[in-house]
C-alpha cells in the first residue's frame, strides 16, 4: 500500500492540489507529518476538487519518527550530492518504478506499506530525515532551478508508478524482504565491519552507510535476502576463527 507523505506542509492549497493528483493516479492514502495548516481548510477543499474524500480521511502524525511503521520509506529531494555524499545519491522516478515492479510485500505475506515522502515547500527534507529513508528519489530538472512545486513533484512520481503498474503485476507474487530482515542484515554487516581495521572511524561509518544503501536500494526479494544473510553468517564465522 502506497502512502503519500507531506512533511510539515504550510499551504492548504498545496495539500489540496496533492490530493487531486493522488486521485488522478489512484492513490488514496495521505499522511501529513506535523502540518502547519489544516488540510480541511476551504482553500485545500477548493484545490482538491473531486478528491475531497482523500482530504477527509487523511491522517496526521506528530513527527518524522512515525514513519518507522512503514516497510519502506522513500524520500525525495532536489538537492543532489557528490559521489562521496552517500545520503544524497538518489535514483530517478523511472528507476524507482523498476525497483518496485517486483513489489508485493514483506512480513507475513501482506502488502508492504510504502511511504513516498515529500519535504517542506521551502527547504525540503533535512539530511537527518533523508538518512532515515531507505532510498532517495530525485526528479531530473534544470540545474538553474531544480526545485519543483510540491504537487508537480508528486504528479511526476505517481505518474511513473502508475504507468508501470501493469508491469508490476507480473511479479507481484514475489515477496520482498521485510524491514526486520534488513535490520538483521545490517547488524551482521556492522559486526563484520567492527572486526576490520579502518584508518578513521568516519571511513568505517561511510562503509556502513554504503552497505545500508545497497541493501535498501536493491529491494531484495525474501529469497535473495536469505541468501545474503547466509553469506554474512558464514563471513562472521570465518572472521571469528
Amino acid at each position: 500500500m502506497l502512502f503519500v507523505v507531506l512533511v510539515e506542509p504550510e499551504t492548504p492549497g498545496n495539500i489540496g492540489s496533492v490530493a487531486r493528483v493522488m486521485k488522478n493516479f489512484g492513490v488514496r492514502q495521505l499522511l501529513l507529518v506535523n502540518p502547519k495548516c489544516s488540510h480541511l481548510d476551504g482553500e485545500a477543499y477548493g484545490r482538491a476538487m473531486h478528491a475531497r474524500d482523500i482530504l477527509k480521511v487523511a491522517t496526521v502524525a506528530k513527527d518524522f519518527s512515525s514513519l518507522k511503521k512503514f516497510d519502506y520509506v522513500i524520500g525525495t529531494t532536489a538537492a543532489l550530492g557528490s559521489d562521496y555524499n552517500v545520503l544524497r545519491s538518489p535514483i530517478t522516478p523511472d528507476q524507482l518504478t523498476l525497483q518496485l515492479q517486483r513489489f508485493k510485500g514483506s512480513g507475513k505475506g501482506e502488502r508492504a506499506k510504502i511511504a513516498l515522502v515529500f519535504g517542506r515547500e521551502g527547504t525540503g527534507l533535512t539530511s537527518r530525515e533523508i538518512g532515515s529513508c531507505d532510498l532517495v528519489v530525485t526528479i531530473p530538472a534544470s540545474k538553474k532551478y531544480r526545485a519543483l512545486n510540491i504537487s508537480h513533484a508528486v504528479a511526476i512520481v505517481l505518474y511513473e508508478l502508475f504507468r508501470s503498474s501493469k508491469s508490476a503485476k507480473l511479479t507481484s507474487h514475489i515477496p520482498l524482504a521485510s524491514r526486520h530482515e534488513k535490520k538483521v542484515a545490517m547488524s551482521m554487516v556492522s559486526e563484520i565491519l567492527a572486526g576490520m581495521d579502518f584508518a578513521t572511524g568516519s571511513k568505517k561509518e561511510t562503509r556502513r552507510l554504503v552497505w545500508q544503501r545497497l541493501i535498501n536500494k536493491s529491494f531484495l526479494t525474501r529469497r535473495e535476502m536469505y541468501a545474503l544473510l547466509g553469506f554474512l553468517r558464514k563471513t562472521i564465522k570465518v572472521i571469528k576463527k
